[in-house]
């Protein structure tokens, strides 16, 4: 049987095809090397036709470059070795922009950084090839940088384009978290998550004790006492069980007090003699004891429901002008807030019945008014002048 010939090159071409389809051809490299064994210079074809050239340069390093089949460069690569016996790899696209580079150290950890067009991105790995630290910087130039740690967990934090901490989020391995958010006002929220993603406590600090501008003094299992860089001062207790009585902290010269949540009792003198202008008592407190706060710079205070005692001369020879008392806060002994400069006092009609010498050596004309809490500033019926 005669086969005619175009019938032949069809047969010759679809074995060709085929051939091709499931045999590709394989990479070529042509490698050359000098006498002493060094490459100094390579061209890989590869399947698609694309071709990788590397040359060696005089200063140790190299320089590739990757071109497609029609011989238009996709992307170059400099290495180049450095002092310490690492080495810095630095990517180009085709119009010579850097998109990445690879910096190897002597150990051979690694730090990666790859450049998009609104971040940066760099990763550090250890000699094993484990990650160990994540740095993001966006074009703001805010950050977000992740550690990993040796236990399994890690933490992120994430700054503004001023350097100021914005997020941090500490994740433990069981998955459990700790997030704190810092606020424009200075102050934080801190929140702890289990490894079920239920929350298991908030907490909001105050501003001066989420400041770490100063030098820290850390008290073991009770706080801290922070001094700014102005010279102010500020106690900030753990909210701890352990924690549940405060004392100890006369002629301190503290500026600002941020209590623990659980605490119950503030003892004899705790904080007397010191510089507090503000103060906020949290819902835990029962008992402030004689002198407490006495001798400070307090200028208004309210005095919350669960408050089921104030002993005398607790808030003696400060500076307030104006008193707010829960109607439900507990008995209010003698001179408790004796020698201030109170003009206004918002209080039950209970308190100011058995007032007594509460409020002794006061400027004289005092204003009394009934405490009023469907009022958004509590100020009801005056209760009378003295």
């Amino acid at each position: 049987m005669i086969t005619h010939p175009d019938k032949r090159i069809e047969e010759r071409t679809y074995a060709k095809a085929q051939k091709a389809l499931y045999y590709p051809p394989k990479p070529v490299r042509i490698v050359k090397r000098d006498k002493d064994g060094k490459l100094t210079n390579s061209v890989e074809t590869k399947a698609d036709g694309s071709k990788i050239t590397i040359t060696s340069t005089v200063d140790g390093g190299k320089f590739a470059e990757h071109r497609d089949r029609s011989g238009n460069l996709i992307e170059s690569v400099t290495t180049m070795p450095r002092a310490d016996g690492g080495a810095l790899a630095v990517h180009r696209d085709a119009s010579g922009n850097e998109t990445k580079r690879v910096e190897t150290r002597k150990d051979k950890s690694t730090i990666k950084t790859t450049y998009w067009p609104d971040s940066t991105i760099a990763v550090y790995k250890n000699a094993r090839g484990g990650r160990t630290k994540e740095v993001q910087t966006n074009k703001d130039k805010s950050k977000e940088e992740t550690i990993y740690r040796a236990d399994g967990g890690m933490l992120s934090v994430e700054t503004d384009k001023d350097g100021r901490k914005t997020r941090e989020v500490e994740t433990n391995k069981d998955k459990s978290k700790k997030e704190t958010t810092y606020r424009a006002d200075g102050s934080t929220l801190t929140v702890e998550i289990d490894k079920d993603g239920k929350e298991k406590r908030k907490e909001t600090a105050a501003a001066e004790c989420s400041s770490t501008d100063g030098a820290v003094e850390v008290l073991p299992f009770i706080g801290a006492i922070i001094t700014k860089k102005d010279g102010t001062r500020h106690l900030c207790l753990l909210s701890r069980d352990g924690n549940k009585t405060v004392q100890g902290y006369k002629n301190k010269n503290l500026t600002s007090v941020k209590l623990g949540s659980k605490v119950k009792t503030i003892s004899i003198e705790a904080f007397e003699g010191n510089k507090l202008t503000k103060l906020s008592i949290p819902p835990s407190v029962e008992i402030i004891e004689n002198s407490a706060f006495a001798e400070n710079q307090l200028k208004s205070l309210y005095i919350p429901w669960n408050v089921k005692t104030i002993d005398a001369l607790a808030f003696l020879k400060n500076q307030l002008t104006s008193l707010t008392i829960n109607p439900r806060a507990g008995r209010i002994e003698a001179f408790a807030f004796a020698e201030n400069q109170l003009r206004e006092v918002i209080l039950s009609k209970g308190h100011y019945d058995k007032r007594g010498d509460a409020f002794f050596n006061n400027p004289a004309g005092i204003k009394f008014y009934e405490y009023d809490a469907g009022k958004p500033g509590r100020k009801g019926r005056l209760l009378g002048t003295h």
